[in-house]
């Protein structure tokens, strides 16, 4: 914000990946070459036991895709899933072979076609991710172990006999794409990522627990070796299937094995490990009590294959993309989001912000404010700049005609243009607007990355969260002066009332196309303390 600038709030649908969930249209260009090509490999969770179909008698339906995309908590994460009839889209950008199941992304690629594994919502988030074709090769058995059926070479023994199985598949289909997929227009292919998740016949046998890690890190090589990728992109989706209320040793310790290989120095920014412990959903939420298949849960396999998807996306673009560590898990108990979808419950002028794909922008320089005012509270959110781009988020505001003043701004701006690179530092990215700059500056990605904010206010602290790292916390009750800050710096003049002196409910906002250049928000999610 700058002078007499104006405000602009957003609404969102998750896109993930990092993070990156999508809305009802996709950004990929459907038969664009070269592929962008991921590997999907593990046991029966890989497969898939997702239910598609509401059951009324198995907790009235809860924790099926079916219910999932009707009910309030998860309608809008889940509503790129489906048309405006409630029919299952079928993605034309993304393919996926697994084994004689064949053809665009959509629902049933799971253990059977009444089912969805971690494709799903990955295939989804690839999809809006790039702009190339995505085709996904999934390979998946039932009850297969790493320390014998997918065995690599360098482990010594015998070879599993499903990783030869596996890695024949895939040169195989890379091999007859076209045959595969008719519509491929020959431009070749970038072996992208792998996805593993798998764990369970190793976690029911000590011998081949104790191995794991070990066996994990061999089979990243070899299959690394095999492939013709050096640092192909890795992510192991953790085998939590209990919760966080799983005791045994055996399975604690397993869960310790994946983690740790995605900490090895020689897989640094090129392998990934995705916890899944807070995605598990209880067997009252669930279609079946099955706790080794997530309870047949298909929002437990829908968040499965979103951490993945951001993960891989992380790996692949490297730090610009959306942070996950040190931000929390917005779906979790609590959580809901700031502004329904038609903003119904925000005020605004209409015909300034539009919403496109769970993404939010405005025409104007003109505020959009929530209409509930709100006083503790987190809330949590990512923004893009643009070339210029100069924005910011409201909390504390409680006079929407007279917000400059009686509000305070946690500032968003590309600190990458000339003039607000050699602008104050209280008005560049993180900083709380005018009053206290940022620890670090330039964490914000340049023009065009997704960026992370989480803003807690308790109190008369407000502390932010940019990218994973805590920049900023202000205790209000110090800002007593109208003119100089606590530091001795000036205030600008148009913020011309104490911040000690600001009541503490208010409504939230956020600024829109200020300076000539456009901000983008999306994944507005907001928590109550």
């Amino acid at each position: 914000m700058i002078a007499k600038t104006k405000w602009i709030a957003g609404v969102v649908a998750m896109l993930t990946v990092v993070g990156i969930l999508v809305g009802p249209a996709w950004g990929g260009q459907a038969g664009k070459g070269p592929l962008k090509v991921f590997i999907l490999a593990g046991q029966s969770n890989m497969q898939g036991a997702g239910q598609i179909k509401a059951n009324p008698k198995r907790n009235g339906g809860k924790g099926s895709l079916q219910y999932i995309v009707r009910a309030a908590k998860t309608a809008e994460m889940t509503r790129h899933v489906v048309d405006k009839n409630g029919d299952w889209i079928v993605r034309d950008d993304v393919w996926i072979w697994y084994f004689d199941r064949k053809g665009g992304l959509t629902a049933g690629y799971g253990s059977n076609e009444t089912t969805i594994g971690p494709e799903f919502q990955f295939g989804h988030a690839m999809g809006q991710a790039f702009d190339n074709q995505v085709l996904l090769i999934k390979i998946a058995w039932g009850g297969k172990s790493l320390q014998k059926d997918f065995r690599p070479p360098s482990s010594g023994g015998q070879v599993g006999p499903y990783y030869t199985e596996m890695l024949k598949h895939v040169k195989d289909v890379l091999g007859n794409i076209k045959k595969h997929f008719p519509d491929y227009d020959g431009k070749g292919y970038e072996l992208a990522g792998f996805g593993w998740h798998q764990g369970w016949n190793d976690r029911v046998n000590q011998a081949a627990n104790d191995e794991y890690e070990k066996n994990l890190v061999n089979f990243i090589r070899d299959v690394r070796k095999a492939l013709g990728v050096k640092d192909l992109p890795f992510v192991i989706a953790e085998t939590g299937m209990s919760g966080h209320k799983e005791k045994h040793p055996r399975a604690l310790s397993l869960m310790k094995a994946q983690a740790a290989v995605a900490k090895y120095e020689e897989f640094k920014g090129n392998a990934a490990f995705v916890g899944t412990k807070d995605f598990f959903r209880p067997k009252e939420e669930s279609p079946s009590g099955q706790a080794y298949h997530w309870n047949s849960n298909a929002l437990t396999y829908f968040l499965i294959g979103d951490g993945m998807a951001k993960a891989m996306i992380s790996l692949i673009e490297g730090p610009d993309t959306v942070a996950t560590a040190g931000h929390p898990d917005t779906q979790a108990a609590g959580w809901s989001d700031l502004l329904k979808p038609d903003l119904s419950n925000a005020i605004y002028p209409k015909g300034v912000w539009s919403v496109t794909d769970g993404v939010m922008t405005a025409t104007k320089d003109i505020n959009l404010w929530s209409k509930k005012q709100y006083e503790d509270f987190m809330i949590d959110l990512e923004f893009k700049t643009d070339k210029g781009t100069n924005s910011g988020v409201i909390v504390h505001c409680s006079d929407t005609k007279r917000w400059i003043p009686n509000s305070v701004e946690i500032q968003i701006a590309d600190d990458y243009a000339a003039k607000w690179a050699k602008s104050p530092k209280t008005w560049q990215c993180g900083a709380i607007f005018g009053h206290l700059a940022a620890s670090k500056q330039r964490l914000v990605k340049k023009p065009g990355k997704w960026n992370r904010y989480t803003i807690t206010c308790k109190g008369k602290v407000i502390t932010v969260v940019l990218n994973g790292q805590k920049v900023t916390e202000m205790d209000m009750s110090k800002w007593t002066s109208a003119k100089v800050n606590p530091a001795g710096d000036k205030i600008p003049p148009w913020l011309n009332k104490p911040k000690a002196a600001l009541p503490l409910k208010g409504h939230v906002g956020f600024q829109g196309k200020h300076a000539g250049a456009p901000i983008y928000f999306r994944n507005i999610r907001i928590k109550e303390l």
